[in-house]
């Protein structure tokens, strides 16, 4: 994985994280994919927990 530049599209990811973990995959996945997160983002960090980062948000 890499180093995420982007200060933004990090507090997005977090939010999309925090967002399934409190309300439901499907409301992350709206609002991450209106932010313009790529698919394959929004699938590993939502679908694959084991693959998300240690500094996103758990």
């Amino acid at each position: 994985m890499q180093n995420r530049d982007n200060y933004l599209f990090d507090q997005i990811v977090n939010k999309g994280i925090a967002t399934s973990k409190f309300k439901d995959k499907v409301s992350a996945k709206e609002m991450m994919k209106r932010a313009g997160i790529p698919d394959n983002i929004i699938d590993r960090v939502l679908f694959e927990p084991q693959k998300i980062r240690s500094t996103d948000w758990n």
